[in-house]
């Protein structure tokens, strides 16, 4: 069942306060991470939750779970400790949600996916191994969210309870850092620069989707230079125009506004399959908080994120990009127009205080209803695992809380360690047997530098 939850919408039937809640992440680093976990963290402290956030592999991830009001599950597939902590909760009566942001989680969406071939064998049985996980591990959840509608509607087939839109925004942290990039000189060039940035190799599809346009409209313009950021392999194609190309190294998230200010248009190309179709809008929300225009391929969650004309222009699968691009190319005051309107509509509808009531509202409402009384153990359609690499929480991406948020951290677990507490500390905070102890500890001891490894 899938639900609508704006961003004013009323919390009924608060019998219980929300005051801290746990995220549990099956992503360690990146976009992912930062817009599904870091950004709602930012979001419930800006209104006094406390919150937490840890990798799936912690080991003591019940524990942590102890005095949360709601678990909240990130891209995580099941394994023996998820279960575990879902039973947990179930036993204390605090709900569970799942929360994904792309078709990850149904076998049929990514069977197919170009970047599959680029994985290592040992990484594409991983991934396609833990894409049925995920899907369990939402069987489990008392309601979910997802970035799109066409996540939500496919998350509504495997959630028991409702399934909400929670779309990518912006927070403080990204809006700060943008004010200080446009307060700052912008960067002054004789030529027009086309940028197209790739936070990871998957993407190349979508970028060779649009290479011949672009190659086209160069070679008739010798005004046009073209910036390929990140992980992005273009095709020797591009060789013939020099250094008119230039391909540069990927940057950490808050240098990327500084060349996202330094481009004139944005692109955001989509290879268009039913797996793309559902991406969100992350590239035209990021390029538009420094006033950059974006060319994007024509989708639903990019029609919901922007206004094709108005603060983007959207190309519709299969038609050429070379209109669209020669049209900001030509015309500087449309590109400032469209820019200067991309970044009050993206502060206006999804700036940090949108943010801030909309998961507020999620939260508070999954906290007041009481959990579902569904049995998380005995069969499931996948094998269970019993565990993974233990991680200790070290895996998960750092991100700058404005220190204003830093006092709404959760405290550690309610016990002073395993380390100190000795085997029977091990025990109880891990609930396994005595070679899993032995194990454990030596593990948490080698990480921490108490013995040699």
């Amino acid at each position: 069942m899938a639900g609508n939850l704006g961003p004013h919408s009323p919390v009924q039937d608060m019998t219980r306060p929300l005051r801290r809640v746990l995220f549990v992440s099956g992503s360690g680093a990146s976009a992912t991470l930062r817009y599904r976990v870091r950004l709602a963290e930012e979001a419930l402290r800006s209104r006094g939750v406390q919150t937490r956030a840890v990798h799936f592999t912690e080991p003591a991830l019940s524990v942590w779970a102890e005095d949360a009001d709601v678990v909240a599950l990130y891209r995580v597939p099941i394994t023996s400790a998820v279960v575990a902590l879902v039973r947990s909760a179930r036993r204390r009566g605090v709900p569970v949600t799942f929360d994904i942001d792309d078709r990850v989680f149904l076998q049929e969406h990514v069977t197919a996916l170009p970047f599959l071939g680029q994985l290592s064998a040992s990484d594409r049985e991983l991934f396609l191994r833990d894409v049925p996980r995920r899907g369990e591990t939402a069987r489990l959840a008392d309601r979910g969210s997802a970035t799109t509608s066409a996540i939500v509607a496919d998350l509504a087939t495997v959630v028991p309870g409702p399934v909400f839109l929670l779309p990518n925004g912006v927070g403080v942290v990204a809006a700060r850092q943008s004010e200080a990039v446009l307060a700052g000189p912008r960067d002054g060039h004789a030529t027009i620069r086309l940028g197209y940035f790739s936070g990871s190799a998957t993407h190349d599809a979508d970028w060779a989707a649009i290479e011949a346009d672009v190659l086209e409209l160069m070679r008739s313009d010798p005004r046009i230079e073209l910036w390929l950021v990140g992980r992005v392999t273009p095709t020797r194609a591009l060789d013939r125009l020099g250094e008119r190309v230039q391909c540069r190294a990927p940057v950490g998230w808050l240098d990327l506004f500084e060349i996202l200010a330094s481009v004139d248009v944005n692109l955001a190309p989509l290879d268009y399959s039913q797996f793309t179709s559902a991406k969100s809008a992350i590239k035209w929300l990021e390029a538009a908080l420094v006033q950059t225009p974006t060319v994007a391929t024509l989708t639903e969650p990019f029609q919901y994120a922007a206004r094709d004309g108005l603060d983007t222009l959207l190309v519709p699968p299969g038609q050429s990009w070379t209109p669209a691009i020669a049209r900001l190319v030509d015309d500087e005051a449309l590109r400032s127009q469209l820019g200067r309107s991309a970044r009050i509509g993206a502060l206006q509808r999804f700036g940090p205080e949108v943010q801030a009531d909309l998961y507020r509202d999620y939260f508070c409402a999954a906290a007041a209803h009481d959990p579902a009384p569904g049995a998380v153990q005995g069969r499931h359609s996948v094998p269970v695992e019993s565990s993974r690499v233990v991680t200790l929480g070290l895996s998960l991406e750092a991100y700058p809380f404005p220190a204003a948020l830093v006092a709404h951290e959760m405290a550690g677990p309610r016990w002073a360690g395993p380390l100190s507490q000795g085997r029977s500390g091990l025990r109880r905070a891990y609930g396994r047997g005595r070679r899993t102890v032995r194990r454990v500890g030596g593990g948490l001891r080698r990480r921490l530098g108490r013995t040699p490894g």
